[in-house]
């Protein structure tokens, strides 16, 4: 694999030394997809997807944040699953935005989850993870001045800093077969080859062995 070119190394770098400041470290080391760190049983229920995601949000250190999950069906039915009491509820018309986290007035979170998004487990720690991260930018002010085209990138570079570059690096390249044969795809915005020099920073940063 190719390094990126030199002006998004320098933007990785950049925005790697802005987010230290802002206190992007892991709180649990390199999370990896372990039962180590995942020792919830997973079976697509709405209690076993709030598991995953407080699991998520402890391994970030925002375990006291409110989170609702808002399950979508393909045919655009929804149904809100809170991580505060693991019942599900009604559900209202939510305005989820772009990178499917919306933030109430009240600063609690509703993260938006395709149904289909819940079979695939690389697809849907990868959808967690950066909404986690999107928490933390949005607690921190991470997002303040931030160019609309950097807002993707910079929540996948404030994941792999928090400690999920290992699964940040799996969801950004997949490969899946479909009716015209095997493609790759990406659950992330930053490509495959930037967010693994960002993990690359990580280690360094954080004394993380290579073979681990």
């Amino acid at each position: 694999m190719d390094l990126p070119a030199e002006t998004q190394l320098r933007w990785i770098l950049r925005h790697t030394a802005a987010l230290l400041e802002l206190g992007a470290e892991p709180v649990n080391g390199l999370v990896l997809p372990t039962a180590d760190f995942f020792p919830d049983r997973f079976d697509g229920s709405p209690a076993s997807l709030v598991a995953l995601t407080k699991r998520v949000q402890h391994h970030a250190g925002l375990g006291d944040l409110r989170v609702d999950l808002n399950v979508v069906s393909p045919e655009g039915e929804e149904q809100t699953v809170s991580c505060s009491s693991g019942a599900c509820g009604g559900t209202g018309k939510i305005e989820a935005r772009s990178d499917r986290v919306a933030r109430h007035e009240d600063g609690s979170y509703v993260v938006t989850v395709g149904l289909a998004e819940i079979k695939s487990p690389v697809v849907l720690t990868t959808a967690l993870v950066r909404s986690v991260a999107f928490m933390f930018l949005s607690e921190v002010g991470g997002y303040d001045g931030t160019l609309p085209a950097d807002r993707e990138p910079l929540t996948d570079l404030a994941a792999t800093l928090l400690g999920f570059g290992v699964l940040e690096a799996n969801g950004s390249y997949m490969y899946m077969k479909g009716c015209g044969g095997v493609k790759v795809h990406s659950a992330t915005r930053m490509p495959v080859d930037e967010i693994t020099v960002a993990l690359a920073l990580f280690c360094k940063l954080h004394d993380v062995s290579e073979r681990q």
